[in-house]
């Protein structure tokens, strides 16, 4: 029984020490994956903060790059728009080119003008962007002297002070580019005006008579010699700019027998042609007008008649009793449609000249002759 005993004990103390083993075991694992877990949460609390560090300089790359952006949008909004204004004419052939707003000189008027004693001014503007970016939202507002009579294709405006007229002009998005945009005629300009013209017939090397007018406007709008348009740019965003057109007069006007932008249509001369230049005027014909002059200057004879049947009415002059220029308004409007020449000292035609589209039909006047 006594060695039993001993031995059931000498068991219990081999498991037990066992079993302090496994748990001394279980503690230094426990150990170490509390300490792998401390681990694993540095490292995450590091990563999470490098990953914070670098949305944090983000977004004040991002704040500071938007405010920076805001403050060139708030600078650049304090800025006048980098824009210059024009006019534009047209070539004889129908192209258009600059002229600068500051000297704008009247030079085109018409017989129709002289007659009715009226000019018309079409106010033709170019524009131009001279900055990178477009400009959106651009229009023109034109200014006026209240008196002018002015027809417009804009929007009126009203000004509180009743001293001006004003007229508004879209233009929309100006891209920014090298170029010019014409603005197609905005506004047209009618103003009253009296002509006085002087009448003088000037004589080619080819012995061709010209019709020369010198004509003087009187009245106090012409004494000043001057209109002046104000012109204001709109931009969106951006402060308006503004500027002024000028157009100036000139006191004395030379017209050469104008053609009025018409095209001259050179045509081989018929036997008619040279026919009716040899008989008008006829006796069958009504007579108009007619007269005889002998100049001072030149000594030369001229004559001029001014008839009409029922095929048009006729204009012819005569250089010592040779003739040498026969105008014809077929359909007895007013408007010549073409002429035929006499050059030769013959008094043969040679020449027949179209004009498209016909030009007024001018009486000449014995005053001409000095």
């Amino acid at each position: 029984m006594g060695k039993k005993k001993w031995k059931t004990k000498k068991k219990t103390k081999k498991k037990t020490k066992k079993y302090q083993s496994l748990q001394n075991r279980n503690h230094l694992l426990r150990m170490q994956i509390l300490f792998n877990n401390k681990n694993k949460k540095k490292s995450l609390l590091s990563l999470f903060a490098r990953v914070w560090s670098v949305l944090v300089l983000i977004s004040l790359i991002v704040t500071m790059y938007l405010d920076g952006t805001e403050m060139f949008d708030i600078f650049q909004s304090q800025q006048l728009p980098n824009v210059d204004l024009a006019v534009f004419d047209y070539t004889e052939d129908g192209h258009l080119y600059i002229v600068h707003p500051d000297n704008v000189i009247l030079h085109k008027i018409t017989y129709e003008n002289v007659v009715n004693n009226y000019l018309l001014i079409p106010i033709n503007l170019a524009i131009k962007n001279q900055e990178k970016k477009p400009l959106e939202v651009v229009r023109i507002e034109l200014r006026y002297d209240r008196n002018l009579d002015v027809e417009s294709k804009g929007a009126e405006r009203i000004d509180p002070n009743n001293k001006v007229l004003i007229f508004e002009h879209n233009i929309g998005t100006l891209e920014g580019i090298d170029q010019y945009t014409p603005i197609q005629t905005v506004d047209v300009l009618k103003i009253p005006f009296t002509f006085v013209g002087t009448p003088t017939i000037a004589v080619a090397q080819d012995g061709i008579p010209f019709y020369v007018f010198t004509i003087v406007g009187f009245g106090e709008f012409f004494s000043k010699k001057i209109i002046e348009i104000g012109v204001t740019v709109y931009v969106k965003d951006r402060p308006p700019i503004e500027g002024k057109v000028r157009y100036f007069f000139p006191p004395y006007i030379d017209v050469i027998f104008l053609t009025d932008g018409s095209e001259l249509i050179y045509e081989e001369v018929t036997q008619e042609d040279i026919y009716l230049f040899s008989t008008i005027p006829t006796t069958e014909m009504k007579v108009l007008d007619h007269w005889r002059k002998r100049a001072s200057d030149d000594g030369l004879l001229y004559e001029y008649y001014k008839t009409e049947d029922e095929s048009g009415i006729y204009q012819i002059i005569f250089i010592e009793n040779l003739p040498r220029r026969l105008f014809v308004d077929i359909d007895k409007d007013g408007y010549l449609e073409y002429e035929i020449r006499g050059s030769q000292k013959n008094g043969i035609a040679d020449r027949k000249i179209f004009y498209s589209p016909p030009i007024l039909l001018v009486d000449w006047s014995v005053n001409a002759i000095p």
